[in-house]
Parts: structure tokens; sequence; C-alpha cells
């Protein structure tokens, strides 16, 4: 894969449009799930790791400073302590919306150990998990469980799903039993989530908006950018501003680039607010400052105030959500990593060699000054090429002797 080129793959909007379906379901009913969370003292987070292909970078530094106690969010600080990681299940989702056979895989010690019915084992189980986000976390606590929904079984393949260029790779068919296949994720999402709180799954808990998700799929794979549906245009409700001189934010592109930013990100980032907030607690707030308000008088940070147009109607409201972003960094390569943990517990075996003092610095001109001199040499050649086409034989200098020294005479 040519680095600065990829678009990125479907596979992960698919894999997106599940969660965020399963997460817009449970935003629905906040205060069911809360009381059984209470009740239980579980918690049920959503994750997404941004660049999890490389070597899940994210999800090993998010475990390692989960571990340590230094995940810099007061909320997650008050739930993992020092003395107890308490991480007690990762459901995984990857490369769905074009098999449609989904199989589960998990880590079958585990299973056996933390479950007192055990049932009989399934052609589409497998007890051993292939490459996973789930990895990472089992490194710093191995009595954490696992729970992989993805296209492959006995055997790892990499089933890479079409580039997001590709327009035409989507018929009828082939999208109905896509969405049909990210709703069966979202409520396989939802049960395993209501079971670990202890809230009865019926159909009202586990019902995913198959309508929400048919959007979202044509908002984020059939369309040319984020927001050219309408859907999308209402949520983002005139915040987003493209950038000139920026390919990412011009650009439809999943691809985590070391040049150039992308946007992404923040429309993750809305949707997720948009699937989890709440504006019950904050319909008297009226505008965007006092909405940022209610975040700064906290004794504790545990909510983030958003002023956030709703997708459905256009119109702003302040949604209070537990969600944040935060940027990860490699303890590989964290400066603030003790000296005894550096290199000793990495997903990838380039982080396992890393030294901070070899790393090297590598410049490259910016593309415009290559097509700059590009665009001389043509005008150059172009104008040699007029300007010789015009002379003619009197128009160079020809020395007289010349012709006699040809016809034999002395110079």
């Amino acid at each position: 894969m040519i680095p600065e080129v990829s678009v990125g793959e479907i596979s992960v909007l698919t894999s997106l449009i599940s969660v965020l379906a399963a997460a817009r379901t449970m935003g629905t009913q906040i205060e069911k799930w809360q009381r059984a969370s209470n009740a239980s003292s579980r918690n049920v987070f959503f994750s997404f790791f941004n660049g999890e292909s490389l070597d899940y970078i994210g999800s090993g530094a998010a475990s390692y400073q989960m571990e340590f106690v230094v995940f810099k969010v007061k909320s997650f600080i008050m739930i993992f302590s020092e003395k107890d990681f308490s991480l007690n299940g990762f459901v995984k989702v990857t490369q769905t919306g074009r098999t449609f056979i989904l199989f589960v895989s998990m880590n079958l010690t585990m299973f056996l150990k933390f479950n007192k019915l055990v049932y009989q084992k399934e052609e589409s189980i497998m007890y051993i998990v292939p490459p996973s986000s789930w990895h990472s976390f089992a490194k710093a606590d191995t009595q954490v469980q696992s729970l992989l929904i993805a296209p492959f079984n006995e055997e790892y393949e990499y089933r890479r799903i079409n580039s997001v260029l590709d327009k035409q790779e989507w018929s009828s068919d082939s999208r109905e039993k896509a969405i049909q296949e990210i709703e069966a994720v979202a409520t396989s999402i939802l049960a395993v989530s209501a079971d670990y709180v202890g809230l009865e799954t019926d159909d009202v808990i586990a019902k995913v908006d198959k309508n929400l998700i048919a959007t979202l799929f044509d908002c984020l794979i059939t369309s040319k950018f984020w927001f050219d549906c309408d859907f999308m245009i209402k949520l983002d409700g005139g915040r987003y501003h493209k950038l000139f001189y920026s390919y990412g934010f011009n650009e439809k592109s999943t691809y985590i680039s070391m040049e150039s930013h992308t946007a992404f990100p923040i429309v993750l980032h809305w949707l997720t607010i948009f699937a989890l907030g709440s504006d019950k607690e904050t319909l008297n707030v009226k505008s965007e400052k006092s909405c940022s308000h209610l975040g700064q008088f906290q004794a504790v940070q545990m909510y983030t105030y958003t002023w956030q147009p709703s997708p459905y109607t256009g119109n702003f409201s302040c949604l209070k959500s537990a969600i944040v972003k935060k940027v990860m960094i490699s303890p590989a390569v964290d400066p603030y990593t003790p000296n005894e943990e550096m290199n000793t517990r990495y997903s990838t075996w380039m982080e396992s060699v890393y030294m901070i003092e070899s790393v090297n610095l590598y410049l490259m001109e910016d593309e415009s000054f290559e097509f700059t001199m590009i665009f001389i040499a043509l005008a150059s050649a172009l104008l040699s090429m007029f300007a010789v086409g015009r002379c003619s034989e009197s128009t160079f200098i020809v020395d007289e002797g010349e012709p006699a020294a040809e016809g034999g005479e002395p110079l």
C-alpha cells in the first residue's frame, strides 16, 4: 500500500455503523441501562481506537495507561484503580458487511472459568482469538474475556473490502444484505452488553433502528463525501469548514495520515455524541456559551457538554455525555514511560526494538514544490520549441570560410 495515498476501507465503516447503531439504541434508553449498571456495579464503554491497523498501537497505549492509572480522564481513573484493573470483557467487531457470514471467536480458558454453564461447542465458535485489539488488554490482565465478531473462523484471513473510492460496488441486493449483517452485529452487541450489566434482553432493549443503519450506510459509504447527505448536513449545522490546503479535509478517507489531517475523526465524534448524548437535563440551555459553561463547574470531570444539532431536525441543543477524545502515544516512544517499562510489552516487533535515541527524522519537500518545478520545466521546453521553430538559416551566424574550405581552398 503506497503511503499517503490510501483512502481506507469500507469494512472500517460497516463495523463502526454496527457499533454506532448499538450505542444509539442504548442512548435512547439510557435510564434503564444506568439503573442496571448501578445495581450490578458494572459499566459499558464504547471505544474507537484510531489507527489499529498499525499493530494496535492505540489499544496498546490505552491498556498501558489504564493499568498504571495515567489515563488522563478522571471518569476512567475513578473506575480503574491502581489495585484493580477491572476490565472484565472485550467485544471487538471487525471486517463486517461483505461476507454475510459471521463467526464468534473467544478465549476458551476464560470462557470456561467465568461461565458455570458450558455451552456445547458449535462450528461457529472459535476458541482461539485471532489478531484483534483484545490482545493489547490481555497483556495487561490475562483475566480479560474476549468476544470477536468477524467473517473468519478456523483460519485468520484478511478479507479487504474494496476501497472507499469504489463507487459502483454496491448493488441493491448487496446493500440490503450488508445492512442486515450490520443490524445482526448491532443486536449482538446489545445482547452481550445487557447480559453483562444484568439487564433483561427483550424486543425493546435489543431493538436496533434499521432505518438509522440504512441512513448511515448511504451517508458514510455510498456518498461521495461525509457531508453530502441530508442527515450529515443537519448534523454538521455549519460547524465544519474545509481547509483548502489540506487534502485530508477535502476528501473522503478513513486513512490515518502522517502528513495531513482527515475529517473522519470529527465525523465519528459527532455521531458518537448523537448516539449517546442526552438533552433531558439541559433543555433550559439555549446557547453554545451557556452549554460550554456547564462542564466547567464539575467537582469531578465526569461529563462533557456539546452544543450540537440533531441530524433529524437540524435544531441545536446542549447534549450531555461522557464522551472524550484523547491523543494516544505508544508507550514505546513516549518519553514519560519509565525506563523499566520501556521495550518490554508491546504489540509490534518494531516497537519492541525502538530506542528513542535512534529515531531519525526525515524531511520531504512539499508536493507543491515538485509541481511548481514540473510546470516551470514544461513551460521552458515549450518556449524553447516555439523560439527554435521560428528560426531560419539566416538567423544563425555562419563563418564565410566554411564554404571555401569545403571546396578545397585554403582558409
